[in-house]
């Protein structure tokens, strides 16, 4: 990590993922007042570099992990020594990061070459800046992907079993804020037979990117490793894993047919509705 790497975070002791709230339960004609536990749902504008890139709408935990595993997912940073500093502001709800380029990102944009790589950025929950037209410029996650890996022989998966046994573990004890709550999705990075690390959120590329954060600050190899997910897969969902460098992808839920086109272009296992030790293979092979 890079010596000059900070990180602030300020009022992160005022947080919570869930709360109370009053309700009318209607149970058998009959009207019963009550309280129900429901998650937090707050936003964060994160700025990188001074400029305004998206408005995170997310569970309010985990946010250093968030914000990081957006830049890693979207191939804006390849490694934690491109992270400058992270402030969270929490009473703003805003998080700025300040990154430097890496040395293939400054080589392509000296040369020109990178121009056509960049995609003007019309992230829907992106609000437009008073008296600023200029969109907002990333790189293409597909043009950027890395290449694909091969397994080495030690971490090899040995096969459908041990996939389908990891993910009985994994999807039969979802986290708190899905027992409470029954209102987040998880997502898990396994590797090496042991879950290195999972988180929830009230959306699944949130939770997605959080798994990417944290490789990120710990600088953990993906290659090898499988992302679980309780969420669907959909091609914008796949990018996000390909861009971590990740060949094996595991969901409880459905897949898109974008998913598996982008699964057989990329060289990814790809598997679907997995539970009670099966599932659907819709590309790639051990």
């Amino acid at each position: 990590m890079d010596d000059n790497f900070i990180i602030k975070d300020f009022g992160r002791e005022k947080l919570m993922k869930k709360t109370l709230v009053n309700i009318k339960k209607i149970k058998n004609r009959q009207e019963i007042f009550c309280e129900d536990t429901v998650a937090l749902e707050t936003e964060y504008s994160l700025f990188v570099n001074g400029q305004k890139l998206v408005r995170l709408s997310c569970t309010p935990e985990d946010l250093k992990e968030l914000a990081l595993g957006r830049l890693y997912t979207e191939g804006l940073v390849r490694n934690i020594r491109q992270i400058r500093s992270i402030q969270i502001q929490e009473e703003e709800r805003t998080i700025y990061v300040e990154i430097s380029e890496n040395e293939k990102q400054r080589t392509e944009k000296e040369s020109g070459k990178n121009t056509k790589n960049e995609v003007e950025s019309s992230i829907e929950s992106r609000e437009k800046e008073p008296g600023k037209t200029e969109p907002i410029q990333y790189r293409n996650a597909e043009t950027t992907m890395p290449e694909r890996k091969q397994r080495s022989e030690g971490n090899r998966i040995v096969g459908f079993s041990e996939i389908f046994s990891a993910a009985e573990v994994f999807f039969s004890q979802p986290g708190e804020l899905f027992r409470e709550t029954g209102c987040a999705h998880s997502c898990a990075f396994w590797k090496e037979r042991e879950i290195v690390c999972s988180f929830e959120d009230i959306g699944r590329h949130n939770a997605l990117d959080k798994v990417a954060g944290k490789l990120l600050i710990q600088e953990i190899d993906p290659g090898d490793g499988v992302i679980f997910t309780s969420g669907r897969i959909s091609a914008d969902y796949l990018k996000k894993i390909i861009q971590m460098g990740v060949a094996t992808v595991v969901s409880r839920a459905a897949v898109t047919e974008a998913a598996v086109l982008l699964a057989e272009k990329y060289g990814i296992l790809l598997l679907g509705f997995v539970r009670n030790y099966t599932g659907n293979l819709y590309a790639g092979q051990l």
